[in-house]
């Protein structure tokens, strides 16, 4: 009787262990649901936005883009002189993306430390390595030229230059979806500069949780906006 009793108590504990087990299970499978439920309208949106501004992109002329480059050259000339910014991350530009090609012989030529991203397939993420000339490059993860040069410590560099698609003056930047910029703003403890043509700085962006922000917007003016005074 005793045996038998122990045994019923033994399968009621496991009962009622495998009943909190699925219902822990059900509140996070419905937690999880909700949450992406709560963000597919976002996702739509930043789809949307996406769409809208490469079309906006690709309706640019050759001379339209040339001339954005080369005022956003110009800034940035200035803000490194006045600031002593001797380190400094760039992007090598895609047709979609504004061209600092100028910029980066600028800042080869006044022995500037240059840094571009290198894409790290064991972590499946981009790293920055240096360079010193634009032919020591190979083409890279989505035949991306990267430097040639092992990767270094993001703490080594002052300033990134951060390339997208459209940028609002809270510093929120829409890029390609792939998260690889927010990851290197998160770990990144320098100064961060957003380039963007007039017509990419929108009002707002969508955003998500683990979108970074830059610190500041360089939008084809007369100088750099500080996000933080907006």
């Amino acid at each position: 009787m005793r045996t038998t009793t122990l045994t019923r108590h033994i399968w009621q504990k496991k009962k009622n262990i495998i009943t909190q087990r699925i219902k822990d299970l059900k509140r996070v499978l419905n937690s999880s649901l909700n949450l992406y439920l709560n963000r597919m309208p976002k996702m739509s949106e930043k789809k949307q936005l996406r769409k809208e501004m490469k079309q906006l992109i690709a309706s640019q002329s050759s001379d339209a883009k040339r001339d954005t480059s080369e005022r956003i050259g110009m800034i940035l000339k200035k803000w490194i002189e006045k600031n002593a910014i001797q380190h400094i991350g760039v992007y090598i530009a895609q047709p979609d993306e504004i061209d600092l090609s100028a910029f980066i012989q600028f800042c080869l030529s006044e022995n500037k430390s240059l840094y571009a991203p290198i894409y790290q397939h064991e972590q499946s993420a981009y790293q920055f390595a240096p360079f010193d000339n634009l032919n020591h490059f190979s083409r890279g993860k989505f035949s991306i030229p990267e430097p040639t040069k092992n990767s270094i410590s993001l703490a080594e560099i002052q300033l990134i230059l951060v390339p997208g698609l459209a940028f609002d003056l809270h510093g929120n930047r829409l890029g390609r979806g792939g998260g690889y910029y927010d990851r290197i703003l998160k770990e990144f403890n320098g100064i961060s500069i957003g380039i963007s043509a007039p017509f990419q700085l929108r009002s707002h962006i969508p955003t998500d949780v683990w979108d970074q922000t830059v610190d500041y917007i360089c939008g084809d003016a007369e100088r750099l906006k500080f996000c933080k005074d907006y």
